[in-house]
């Protein structure tokens, strides 16, 4: 991982792989091609990268975006595994080892690209969740503030929703 961080021409192999990835995921749970569920989970991945980065940063990571991108990039190779999911013995056990693998790829990958070490490798999943939580309650308190402001102001205008 540490190669792959360094490299800046990894980065078309690692976003290749998250495609794949995201396509390999989609094919396994609904049976066939859905686009829109790839560029969901297309996207959903270049967030956490983004989310992932910015934990980093947090426990004082020294590396930028793309050095984060291309080692959960590579991680995501593990869902190849997925493909085994149609033999029905093994398949619940590819999925489970596809998710603990790429889990634990992303956390290794994203501690080795940041260069953190010690106590901050071990809580870099615990913030990344506090993070990804207290984004989305941040979030979700915004949109009702201003449900709530534009209420109000529609209410002192004289306009109600009936």
């Amino acid at each position: 991982y540490h190669q792959i961080a360094k490299n800046a021409y990894m980065t078309g192999p690692a976003i290749l792989i998250g495609l794949l990835a995201a396509f390999i995921q989609s094919w396994e749970a609904d049976g066939y091609i859905n686009i829109s569920n790839i560029l969901l989970r297309y996207g959903g991945w270049f967030l956490t990268a983004l989310f992932l980065t910015g934990t980093a940063r947090l426990l004082r990571g020294k590396a930028k975006f793309t050095a984060t991108l291309r080692v959960s990039g590579f991680a995501q190779s593990a869902h190849i595994l997925e493909l085994l999911a149609f033999i029905p013995v093994i398949g619940p056990i590819a999925r489970f080892l596809a998710l603990l693998l790429t889990f634990f790829g992303v956390w290794i990958g994203t501690s080795i690209a940041n260069e953190l070490r010690g106590w901050r490798t071990i809580l870099l999943p615990i913030v990344y969740l506090l993070v990804i939580v207290l984004t989305f309650v941040f979030l979700i308190t915004i949109i009702e503030g201003t449900a709530f402001t534009i209420d109000s102001l529609l209410t002192d205008l004289g306009v109600t929703a009936e």
